[in-house]
């Protein structure tokens, strides 16, 4: 191999290096340092595992986030997690980004089973009070089948969880878009890209919705080259979603 093309290959090496990262470098999160932040009522969020990379939400409370108190900016980011359900009950469990204070944000929940008003499955919501000072109504933090004053539903589908079986999500997130994945193992469960400038940026958290017994964690944060999520883009588009069907 001549100098020339030794200099050549170094070089697009080293720009796929540089643009496209390995992400399975990105350190497990320590989630000992995050927030409780409870609405309605008192939740009860116990740190554990190795380098207290999980987090179990023990009790059937009301709607509450587990979140990194700023250390977290999804900005450009890529956000990667797991979900385990283990605990009785139908309610709601998924994750809080873009969080600017407690009346606005972007919210991913996903509900068992239908209860009176509310649907099951998966549902994106933006919610926004206008204020800091205004909290979202209970019903804003779950799927109604409709907007309110404060909440608008982005994306849902009618997928229920089902319990222990760990759960792995990934968020992407730009400026004006953000794409959301939801695996089973390697099965893709639903993926979502969403064009939406409301909020360039934001806390990342756990949410929780009146669901006991639920551990979250092994989180990962990778920032997001430019060239990256163009190309990841792309991909997501000429390859297409193959999703699991309902049984």
């Amino acid at each position: 191999m001549n100098l020339k093309y030794r200099a050549g290959a170094f070089y697009v090496a080293a720009f796929l290096f540089i643009s496209f990262p390995v992400v399975t470098w990105a350190a497990i999160v320590d989630l000992s340092t995050f927030i409780i932040e409870d609405y309605f009522g008192p939740s009860n969020w116990v740190v554990s595992g190795p380098g207290n990379s999980q987090v179990t939400q023990t009790t059937n409370a009301d709607p509450s986030f587990f979140r990194s108190g700023g250390q977290i900016d999804v900005a450009n980011k890529r956000i990667k997690g797991e979900i385990l359900i283990t605990g009785a009950d139908d309610d709601s469990v998924g994750f809080v980004f873009g969080y600017q204070n407690r009346g606005q944000m972007y919210l991913f929940g996903w509900k068992e089973a239908v209860q009176g008003t509310l649907r099951k499955g998966m549902y994106l919501s933006l919610i926004d009070t206008g204020s800091s000072a205004v909290d979202p109504d209970i019903l804003d933090f779950y799927n109604t089948g409709s907007n309110s004053a404060s909440k608008t539903i982005l994306r849902e589908n009618d997928f229920s969880w089902t319990r222990n079986v760990t759960y792995s999500f990934m968020l992407d997130f730009k400026l004006g878009n953000f794409e959301i994945s939801i695996l089973d193992g390697t099965a893709v469960l639903e993926a979502w890209a969403v064009s939406d400038a409301t909020f360039s940026g934001g806390d990342f958290g756990f949410f929780n919705g009146s669901q006991p017994n639920v551990t979250y964690g092994n989180l990962e944060v990778i920032p997001i080259p430019a060239a990256a999520w163009l190309f990841g883009s792309g991909l997501i588009g000429l390859i297409g979603v193959a999703r699991r069907k309902k049984a």
